[in-house]
């Protein structure tokens, strides 16, 4: 079943590539911190988690067995099939915890790589990361502490760096997956491409 989930992921890939076509690094910044693409690294993570504790339970369940079986004739009953069950709720379970982690807001410290703010502000072009965002804020605040920027007082420094009287600045995370690879179908850039 990871496998078939993998399978899907690459499917959706190969669509979303056939979608945007010639139009990929133009939309790239919108794509990469779109939640489509935060979605298809979960479902890749899940399939690929699934696969690999499946095997890593397998080998162990066959290790026992033939431990078992030099000592006695094991016997499959109700027991033994509630155990596997339970097993196999237990690995779809971690596989989606582990697959869903980086996007909590808590841990955004660990998985957020940057921003992605809205093209009019020349402020900040492409992803900003927070050594970016630290010589920006520097310059604006004065003398900060390094160490103890955070990007939940990111955005608010950021924020408060613009008037409330044109509304609030747009800008998206770019996290984990957007990233990692998970959501790029253009390896190859062609002349034309910006």
């Amino acid at each position: 079943s990871g496998d078939l989930m993998v399978g899907f992921y690459l499917i959706i890939l190969a669509s979303m590539n056939t979608a945007y076509n010639k139009n990929f690094c133009h939309q790239q910044n919108k794509w990469l911190t779109d939640d489509k693409c935060s979605l298809l690294g979960i479902l890749n993570t899940v399939g690929s988690q699934i696969s690999l504790l499946a095997m890593t339970i397998l080998s162990a369940v066959r290790a026992k067995t033939v431990k078992d079986s030099l000592i006695s004739t094991p016997k499959v009953g109700r027991k033994a099939v509630l155990s596997l069950f339970l097993k196999i709720f237990l690995l779809i379970m971690v596989s989606i915890a582990i697959a869903i982690t980086p996007l909590a807001n808590s841990l955004e410290d660990f998985f957020v790589n940057g921003l992605y703010y809205d093209p009019v502000i020349k402020l900040f072009i492409g992803f900003p990361d927070k050594e970016d965002h630290f010589d920006t804020l520097s310059q604006y605040y004065g003398r900060m502490q390094k160490k103890s920027l955070k990007w939940q007082l990111i955005n608010k420094m950021i924020q408060d760096m613009f008037t409330q009287d044109h509304g609030f600045l747009q800008k998206k995370k770019l996290d984990f997956y957007g990233n990692d690879g998970t959501c790029m179908f253009k390896f190859f850039v062609t002349p034309s491409d910006p």
